[in-house]
């Protein structure tokens, strides 16, 4: 053989050799699916990178994302150990299809949420995954999604707000659903599930249950069912099961049933009618009926000790409420925004009604405080619009004056003042301690008492003449505009904060000489104020302590007299948005 041929194949057979075994350590680079060539237009590379320790991703030019290898894919967003926010890595393109290849077992934590999914219209899972992690596709906008055989895991709101998805199937081997996996998903007519699965069951309606129907996990929100009854076995009725279903009109729900979760009706704005189970309930969780604006009447069952938190917040048609005896705890906000609700007649069984429990209740004038109530607050009723409260006379907590006003029954707090009761001029018991006195429309003059500690004075708007006892070194009085001049008590070592906030009628103040700290935003928003007198002891002015606006320098008539001189004023620590201290003429002492 010619020598120089022969050298020209061993060198051939060496790179041959050396390529091949370069090939067989480069990591392998995922096919180009055959749905996503096209001849007329050649598909590049926009993006590529690893997801797991053993993915990797590519991002083709016509948004198409493809998922390689075998195993688990990376979780993505915030940590909950750290803190760090770890996004995907295609976050910030546009993702219009996935196609995740066979052996990927995972579909990783956020994977597809946040902005990629409001293009994310088509999704191939394959034969293999077993597990999708919470929010992975939270917000897609796909119309259908397979889901396959070997999936076991559907981790919480896996598929939150999928506004689009129409029906969902679920597959044999699926053990574990978590909370509002299917949430919010406004077109989703039915649920059906593979008759061989032994964790989850379907109704003929399309009502998602655990197997043996003792659960009822959701109802599709987007069903055009107004009527139905949860069938006999359901003992529990999971959170949000009927959220936002809004062509249900009549909902039934049969003796049986011992556990309601929160929000399970929450939103149901078209719900006229609820009949709840005659026995068994105990309390009515949080935000149960919350935002259902049709609803006209409520029946609660004699076994219910407890209406938690918002509980029935925002239905506005409901104009009256029986509550039965042995209803123990009215919750926070419970009632709140019931703009209808007329008339309540509360038990004698009812110890507590938490802050707000009938807030913005507009229609409700009158109320009654039974004989066992031992706890409520000043904020309990919406005093704007109370005309006047009564007490059961056996009551060892409450008193009522001939004015309607409520106490304790010490009288040494006043608890709610009726803000619609008419009253022009009331003078406080001298036994009151403290006292709260808010959005009386009538009130113009009011006399505190000398001994009283805590007032809190808030939106009278005809209020003219308020003298604050020396005793009174915890005062709050906003929103009282017209409200000219007020005498600051010389006992004041600090002026509170807010103590006179948006008092717009206030012309003139003058801070007394022990006085070494104004608070926090004490006479914010006086704008009408022209003339301030500050005390030589003064330390400390804080953070929006004389925030009033826009000062002009040239044009204010705002004086400031300082008893002090120019040297001690520049010592005196002021805070942030002081503009009012700043631009208009400071007299010192001489």
């Amino acid at each position: 053989m010619n020598k120089t041929i022969a050298a020209t194949l061993f060198i051939i057979i060496i790179l041959t050799v050396f390529c091949g075994c370069a090939a067989e350590n480069k990591p392998a680079q995922p096919s180009v699916p055959e749905e996503t060539v096209t001849s007329a237009v050649p598909l590049n590379v926009k993006a590529d990178g690893v997801c797991g320790e053993n993915l990797t991703w590519v991002l083709y030019d016509n948004g198409t994302l493809v998922i390689s290898g075998a195993g688990e894919m990376d979780n993505y967003g915030v940590n909950r150990q750290s803190g760090i926010n770890k996004p995907a890595p295609w976050d910030g393109n546009e993702v219009k299809k996935v196609i995740i290849e066979n052996a990927v077992t995972s579909v990783g934590k956020e994977a597809f949420r946040n902005f990629s999914n409001s293009l994310l219209s088509d999704v191939s899972l394959p034969d293999g995954l077993e597990k999708i992690e919470e929010y992975s596709f939270e917000g897609a906008v796909f119309s259908e999604i397979q889901l396959p055989e070997t999936l076991k895991h559907i981790g919480t709101y896996a598929f939150l707000s999928c506004d689009n998805l129409t029906r969902i199937f679920i597959p044999k081997n699926v053990e574990i659903l978590e909370e509002g996996a299917f949430h919010h998903c406004d077109s989703l007519s039915a649920f059906t599930v593979d008759t061989e699965n032994e964790f989850y069951s379907a109704d003929e309606y399309g009502v998602l249950f655990n197997k043996d129907k003792t659960e009822l996990i959701q109802f599709p929100q987007g069903s055009t069912l107004e009527e139905y009854t949860v069938p006999a076995s359901v003992v529990r009725i999971k959170a949000e099961a009927f959220q936002n279903c809004l062509n249900l009109k009549k909902v039934t729900i049969q003796n049986g049933v011992s556990q309601l979760e929160e929000r399970v009706f929450y939103d149901c704005s078209g719900l006229e009618t609820l009949i709840l189970p005659s026995e068994g309930i105990t309390e009515i969780p949080e935000q149960f009926l919350s935002g259902c604006c049709s609803l006209k009447t409520i029946h609660i069952p004699q076994s219910v000790e407890s209406i938690l938190q918002s509980a029935f917040s925002q239905c506005e048609s409901l104009r009256k409420i029986d509550f039965p005896e042995g209803v123990e705890f009215i919750g926070r906000a419970a009632f709140s925004e019931c703009r209808n609700l007329t008339k309540i007649q509360l038990p004698d069984t009812l110890q507590e009604i938490q802050s707000a429990a009938f807030f913005d209740c507009g229609n409700l004038k009158n109320v009654h405080i039974p004989k066992r109530l031992t706890k409520l607050y000043s904020e309990s009723f919406d005093s704007k619009h109370i005309k006047s409260f009564t007490v059961d006379p056996a009551n060892e907590h409450y008193y009522a004056d001939d004015f309607g006003v409520l106490f304790n029954k010490e009288k040494t707090e006043l608890v709610c003042f009726p803000g619609a009761s008419g009253i022009t001029e009331y003078d406080i018991p001298d036994t009151v301690t403290n006292a709260t006195i808010a959005y009386c429309s009538s009130l113009q003059k009011i006399h505190f008492p000398n001994g009283v500690k805590t007032i809190y004075l808030s939106n009278c708007p005809k209020l003219v003449s308020c003298e604050i006892p020396d005793s009174a070194t915890d005062t709050m009085i906003q929103y009282c505009e017209a409200l000219t001049d007020i005498r600051i008590p010389e006992s004041f070592t600090e002026v509170p904060s807010y103590f006179l906030r948006g008092c717009t009628g206030i012309t003139k103040i003058t801070v007394p000489a022990n006085v070494t700290v104004i608070r926090f935003a004490a006479f914010s928003g006086c704008s009408g104020l022209k003339e301030i007198r500050l005390p030589g002891s003064l330390q400390i002015i804080e953070d929006f302590a004389f925030a009033m606006g826009d000062i002009d320098a040239e044009d204010s008539i705002l004086e400031i007299y300082y008893s002090g001189t120019k040297k001690t004023w520049d010592t005196v620590q002021i805070g942030e948005n002081n503009e009012a201290l700043f631009h208009v003429n400071i007299h010192f002492a001489e």
